[in-house]
C-alpha cells in the first residue's frame, strides 16, 4: 500500500498589535475559527476547522484567502465520501509567546497516512509575513545551525536500527534520504509552549514506501561546550571552556553522589567553583542557554574530572647558621612543591622539592626575604595550585 505524507502546519508570529502588544492576551484574541463543521460516519464525528488571522494589510488577506481556497471542498462536500471512516478531520492549534503567535493546522487521514502542511509567519505591527530565517532568529540561531538539530534527532532515531544485521543496510539509506538537504529544505519552525522552538521535518523510515513527519523541539541547536579546561587558584576550582554560538549564557553543573547538581551561571565561558577541598576530585560538565534560561545544547554526560590543590600555606620560617629554613604544611594530593623568592621583578624559583621543608643558604645578614610555594605536577612541567601572592618574610640573622 503506497503512503504519502505530507504536513499541514500554519505558523503565524504575531509581534504586538500595540505597544502594549499581547499582555494578559491569549492566542484567541489574534487568531478565530473561520469555518467549522461536522461530519458523522457510523455515529462518529469528524470535525472539521480552519483558522482566520486577524491582521491587516494585503499579506494577511493573501493567506487567508488561500487557507480558504485549499480547505473550501471539506465544507462543501462531505469527505469521509471518498475516505469513508479513515478521515480524523481538520483542526488547528494555537500558540501565545509574548507577542508571539503560532498557529499549526493539521488535516489526517490515518488510513493512507495522507497529511498537508504550509507554514504563513507574520509581523503583527507590519501585518508582513515572517518566514523560517524570522522565526529561527527569535532564537538567535542560522538555519545550518538548526538544520543539525534536527539531523542529531534523526540520527537518534535511526541509532537502534542501523546496528540491526538485517535492516542496517536499509536504514542507513532511509537516513541519508531523510538526512539530505532536499528533504531539511522542507522544515517547518514555530514557537510551542512556553515559547520553545519547535521543528517539523520529514523522515523516511525503512517501512512503507513514503514519508513520516515529526514534531520535536530543537533543544540542541548550539554546539556542546567544549574544550573544557581547569587550573586551580586560591579562590578555588578555575574552569574555561569554548564559546557556543548562539549561546546567550551557560549553565556549569557539579557531578554528586545523587546527580549533576547545578554549580552556577555565567554570561562568559568562565567559572570558578569554590566549594572545595585539597585532594579531592570534582567532575563538572557545561550546558548552553538561551537568554530564557532554556537549554540549547547537549553536555558531556561524563563530564571533566579535576582534583584540586589548596595553595600551600609556609608555618614557620627559622634563622639558622646555614641560613633561613622555609617549612610549609603538606597539602593533600600535592607530589611536588615549588619554592619561590620575591625580588624586585617578581617571584624567582629558588627550587622544587617533594618534600615540605628548604633551606636557602643563598642569605645575607639583614636582608628581609619573602618566599611563597606552589604545588606543581610530578613532571615540574605545570603549576597546579594557587600560591599566596603576599607570600611569607623574615630577616636573616646569621
Amino acid at each position: 500500500m503506497k503512503r504519502t505524507i505530507s504536513i499541514l502546519l500554519i505558523a503565524v508570529m504575531l509581534i504586538g498589535l500595540l505597544s502594549v502588544a499581547s499582555a494578559g492576551a491569549s492566542a484567541s484574541a489574534y487568531v478565530t475559527t473561520a469555518r467549522q463543521k461536522t461530519y458523522y460516519f457510523e455515529g462518529k464525528g469528524f470535525t472539521y476547522r480552519i483558522p482566520k488571522i486577524n491582521l491587516s494589510g494585503s499579506d494577511a488577506a493573501d493567506v487567508n484567502a488561500k487557507i480558504y481556497k485549499d480547505y473550501n471542498d471539506c465544507f462543501t462536500k462531505n469527505p469521509l465520501e471518498a475516505y469513508p471512516g479513515n478521515n480524523t478531520g481538520l483542526d488547528y492549534a494555537s500558540y501565545l509567546n509574548g507577542d508571539v503567535l503560532s498557529v499549526v493546522i493539521t488535516q489526517v487521514y490515518p488510513y493512507n497516512q495522507f497529511i498537508t502542511y504550509d507554514v504563513y509567519n507574520f509581523n503583527v505591527k507590519t501585518g508582513k509575513r515572517l518566514y523560517n530565517k524570522d522565526i529561527l532568529a527569535l532564537k538567535g540561531i542560522t538555519d545550518t545551525a538548526a538544520r543539525k538539530n534536527v539531523i542529531a534527532l534523526l540520527r537518534n532515531e535511526f541509532k537502534s536500527v542501523l546496528n540491526n544485521s538485517s535492516s542496517g543496510a536499509i536504514a542507513q539509506k532511509a537516513l541519508d534520504r531523510s538526512t539530505s538537504e532536499s528533504n531539511l529544505n522542507d522544515n517547518l519552525y514555530f514557537l510551542g509552549n512556553n515559547g520553545k522552538l519547535m521543528a517539523k521535518y520529514t523522515i523516511y523510515w525503512i517501512a512503507g514506501s513514503g514519508r513520516y513527519y515529526r514534531t520535536k523541539e530543537l533543544n540542541a541547536y548550539a554546539a556542546t561546550p567544549s574544550g573544557v579546561k581547569a587550573q586551580n587558584i586560591n579562590a578555588g576550582i578555575h574552569l574555561t571552556w569554548s564559546k557556543s554560538a548562539g549561546a546567550a549564557k551557560y549553565r556549569v553543573f557539579a557531578k554528586t553522589a545523587s546527580g549533576w547538581k547545578k554549580a552556577g551561571d555565567v554570561t562568559d565561558p568562565v567559572f570558578t567553583y569554590k566549594t572545595t577541598a585539597s585532594g579531592k576530585k570534582y567532575t563538572f560538565t557545561v550546558r548552553a542557554m538561551d537568554k530564557n534560561s532554556n537549554y540549547i545544547s547537549g553536555y558531556h554526560t561524563t563530564g571533566f574530572t579535576y582534583t584540586f590543590l589548596a595553595a600551600p600555606e609556609i608555618s614557620t620560617l627559622t634563622n639558622t647558621s646555614k641560613g633561613v629554613v622555609i617549612r610549609w604544611n603538606p597539602v593533600p594530593g600535592a607530589k611536588n612543591y615549588r619554592l619561590f623568592i620575591k625580588t624586585a621583578s617578581g617571584w624567582r624559583k629558588v627550587g622544587d622539592t617533594s618534600g615540605t621543608r628548604w633551606t636557602n643558604g643563598a642569605v645575607k645578614n639583614g636582608v628581609r626575604y619573602t618566599y611563597t610555594v606552589r604545588c606543581i605536577n610530578a613532571a615540574g612541567t605545570a603549576y597546579v595550585s594557587g600560591y599566596n601572592t603576599v607570600g611569607a618574610s623574615i630577616v636573616c640573622k646569621r
